[in-house]
């Protein structure tokens, strides 16, 4: 993506905020850990758990997928300690957490993004989550760009996403990321499956900040 091409897309996002103003945006603290637990929990048992299904479903795991889903929520709770202590430490780690300033829900976490450097110029995001009842108010476009603008140096940005789940291809596709083709990934290490037979299940994206 050309730098203008960027700058219109910066433009465009702003004007998306004037709708979600009280929405402040901040490196996350320990203290913020049950705030982003529970948006995790809520996130995997609506939004991945049936997709999961479907990958259990095509590949014949014998784990029970509640057993399954725990394990993934309590990795990401996990992740999510990792990467703040890691981000205190300026370590090339970042997880930054939106805040619902309004008297309605006062100092309420509604979404979160967690990424870190991969080589001198990428980041990669390993989870953006936004609360169900406030998306589609540009949060998750101005978690992304705080994060993509953490690194001054950063030019690339590459995520994942689980195939099928159509919302977030949406929306990175509308950010200006190429779709890259997909991969098949291992549901438990996230690592690229060494099984030759094994089926995709995730859309690798990638967004170019200048050429």
């Amino acid at each position: 993506m050309k730098r203008l091409q960027v700058i219109l897309l910066f433009i465009t996002t702003m004007n998306m905020l004037s709708l979600c103003s009280d929405i402040k945006i901040r490196p996350a603290t320990l203290n913020d850990c049950d705030g982003i637990a529970r948006l995790t929990e809520l996130s995997y048992n609506e939004t991945f758990k049936p997709l999961y299904a479907n990958i259990f479903k095509a590949n014949s795991f014998e784990q029970p997928l509640d057993d399954f889903i725990s394990e993934k929520i309590a990795a990401q709770n996990n992740s999510a300690i990792e990467f703040i202590t890691k981000q205190l430490n300026q370590e090339g780690y970042g997880l930054l957490v939106a805040y619902d300033t309004t008297q309605k829900q006062p100092n309420q976490l509604v979404g979160y993004c967690r990424f870190n450097k991969r080589g001198a110029e990428n980041i990669h995001v390993y989870l953006l989550a936004v609360d169900k009842n406030l998306q589609r108010n540009g949060i998750g476009s101005q978690l992304l760009l705080s994060a993509i603008n953490t690194f001054a140096e950063t030019k690339t940005c590459t995520l994942k996403t689980i195939i099928g789940n159509d919302s977030a291809d949406t929306f990175y596709q509308k950010f200006g990321f190429e779709n890259l083709g997909t991969v098949a990934m291992d549901p438990k290490t996230n690592a690229p499956s060494t099984d030759k037979d094994a089926l995709p299940t995730h859309n690798s994206y990638r967004l170019t900040l200048q050429k």
